[in-house]
């Protein structure tokens, strides 16, 4: 830990010393600095995120929607740096929801004119469009969306938001949300120059409002065809109904929302268990530069792309014009088998690379090392952290469907090969670092295999109504089993469940920082055509009180315990973003074998400290040793 502080102070002084832009500087200190660090310059950083907060509205209020959401972005990132209790003590709007319906703002606005978005997002940009670009509108793959499907899309929405979400509220008032968001964004273009006919921003300010009181499908089918008659081709066709039914979605709250045809493969990419491409993930770095991130066995890292190139050239054109969404659309073009990159080097050195593109997996479930590949590719792991103790070391990516199934084979495969060092599992680390969440049956699922008894799920839904599940004895088959569970600031919903429930009735020893507290159930449900979904809150979950009593529970979402949200740990483990990022990827690092994807020399590897989990294989070993004395 104090090796960690150390690197964590040279790092901030370094950022402060390098850096004269502002926000970009407030950023960086975030990720590469810890709760209690002194911040170098006297910086402080919950009176630096409240001014950021008041910025990012002042930047949305004056429709600068990139501006507002890049403010709020930084904003929530000095939450990792922030006193947790400083934060609940001075509740300010979320940067999250400011963060989120800035970002949908600007891919609308990208929707019609990718210039405009681009200036919104960087006042600098000299980006050039070419006469043959298409600009995303009414298709998803290959397929033209209809007039009737674009508009039931909608109206679908919206009709899951009143009967499904928490709050049970009144249509109009969505109506009048999606209204006033048509308007903001509408007006927005007009200011920065796109030829909109006045007709139609006067048909939304003025006429619209009498349809807002009456039935969705007749809101939005005049809506439709005001846009088609009124602003004809200089609007995508998907426009009306796209930006209205995001505004109607963020009346509710932050994690309800509309994943529309042009979105729906990128979301099967996040989602699955793998997907066709190259295996990259962009990430902002220096200078506005593109860092890339490569999956572990894919095809990138398999022709020689190493974590934290630069990206500068994508088949032969610059990244400053291309842009990231330009980079996804070449990968995702029809027929492409193989696309070529100019990337930087850590050491400055440059080379051309070209990647076939290929299958990219995602693991849900990764181990302690790898040790193998099996016959389809997949890498196959050691399960013991500590061979003599036959202590098992699981990492649980998300609580994705499968997941319960995904973690039972890894056990029952760890019990396996504790057999092999002489004996039964004799202890669990369960790391749910930067875990978002998932599937919430996932999670009982989970919870239910070291708790027999008790409520494994307790949530409140619409009018008050509590949906509770129990622990079912048949299926706790690690009940006793000695467990350690690490968590971070990205651990949400339901790791949140999973390490409150298990630490509140003494199943577990939680290690790490306070969670994010994302304390929401969703449901997901097509909406008129199968390549768009609804994301609905139905209900907020709840947790044992700190008094550790069975009849009192409270809230997890900051949204609806804005003063004691997530779950606090046992014993605190500080560390920065970037240092919990780094301890993570060399956990789960493991290699394809393939190409230029071949594991490095043993004593080649520099071994990274991990103080999170030292300590639980610490207190794993003490309470083995206490129970073997018994």
């Amino acid at each position: 830990l104090d090796s960690l502080h150390d690197q964590r102070r040279t790092r901030l002084s370094e950022i402060f010393g390098e850096e004269t832009d502002e926000l970009v500087q407030a950023g960086r200190l975030a990720v590469s600095g810890d709760e209690g660090d002194d911040i170098p310059g006297g910086i402080n950083p919950a009176r630096l995120r409240r001014k950021l907060i008041d910025d990012a509205l002042d930047a949305e209020r004056a429709g600068s929607f990139g501006l507002a959401a890049e403010l709020a972005k930084t904003a929530m990132s000095l939450e990792w740096i922030v006193d947790d209790r400083t934060m609940m003590e001075e509740v300010v709007e979320s940067p999250i929801e400011i963060a989120g319906r800035n970002d949908d703002r600007v891919k609308n606005i990208r929707m019609v004119d990718p210039m405009i978005a681009a200036r919104m997002v960087d006042p600098d940009s000299e980006i050039e469009m070419s006469d043959d670009l298409e600009v995303p509108g009414d298709r998803s793959g290959n397929q033209v969306i209809t007039t009737r499907q674009r508009i039931m899309n909608t109206a679908r929405a919206i009709e899951y938001f009143e009967d499904l979400h928490v709050t049970g509220m009144d249509r109009s008032i969505m109506h009048e949300a999606g209204s006033e968001e048509l308007g903001k964004v509408t007006r927005s273009l007009v200011r920065e120059g796109h030829p909109i006919p006045d007709a139609f921003l006067q048909f939304i300010e003025n006429d619209l409002q009498k349809y807002q009181s009456g039935r969705t499908v007749d809101l939005l089918v005049a809506l439709d065809s005001a846009q088609t008659k009124l602003a004809g081709e200089s609007l995508p066709e998907s426009f009306s109904m796209r930006v209205f039914g995001d505004g109607a979605a963020s009346a509710l709250d932050k994690q309800t929302s509309v994943i529309w045809p042009s979105e729906f493969d990128q979301y099967l990419k996040s989602s699955g268990r793998g997907y066709r491409g190259i295996g990259v993930r962009i990430e902002d770095g220096a200078k506005d530069e593109m860092v890339l991130r490569p999956h572990h066995g894919g095809p990138a890292k398999q022709s020689g792309v190493k974590d934290g190139d630069v990206l500068l050239e994508v088949e032969g054109v610059p990244i400053d014009e291309l842009g990231a969404i330009g980079f996804a659309d070449v990968v995702d073009e029809e027929g492409r088998k193989r696309v070529e990159i100019l990337v930087r080097h850590e050491d400055l050195t440059l080379e051309t690379i070209e990647i076939p593109l290929g299958r990219v997996k995602n693991l849900n479930v990764t181990g302690w090392r790898q040790i193998g590949l099996d016959e389809d590719g997949f890498p196959i792991w050691w399960w013991l952290a500590d061979d003599a103790r036959r202590i098992g070391y699981l990492r649980l990516q998300r609580f994705a469907a499968g997941g319960a199934h995904d973690v039972r084979r890894a056990l029952k495969r760890a019990q396996e090969q504790a057999r092999e060092c002489g004996g039964r599992l004799e202890g669990l680390i369960l790391d749910l670092r930067s875990n978002p969440g998932g599937q919430v049956v996932v999670a009982e699922e989970i919870t239910n295999l070291f708790m027999g008894t008790g409520q494994v799920f307790q949530s409140v839904g619409r009018d008050g109504s509590i949906e509770i599940e129990h622990a079912d004895r048949r299926h706790a088959e690690l009940e006793g089993l000695p467990l350690v569970i690490l968590v971070d600031e990205n651990s949400a919903s339901a790791s949140e469940l999973v390490a409150g429930l298990l630490k509140m009735n003494d199943r577990a020893i939680v290690l790490g920082e306070r969670t994010f507290g994302k304390g929401s159930v969703q449901g997901l449900v097509p909406a008129a055509t199968s390549d768009c979904l609804v994301r609905v809150t139905i209900a907020w979950y709840q947790l044992p009180e700190e008094d550790e009593s069975t009849t009192k529970w409270r809230f997890v979402d900051r949204e609806t315990s804005p003063r004691d949200w997530g779950v606090e740990p046992h014993i605190r483990i500080s560390t920065s973003i970037d240092q919990t990022k780094d301890i993570l990827d060399a956990r789960s690092m493991w290699y394809s074998g393939q190409g230029r994807d071949i594991p490095p020399d043993e004593n080649a590897v520099e071994e990274i400290p991990d103080p999170a989990t030292e300590l639980a294989i610490g207190l794993l070993r003490s309470k083995i040793n206490t129970l073997l004395e018994n």
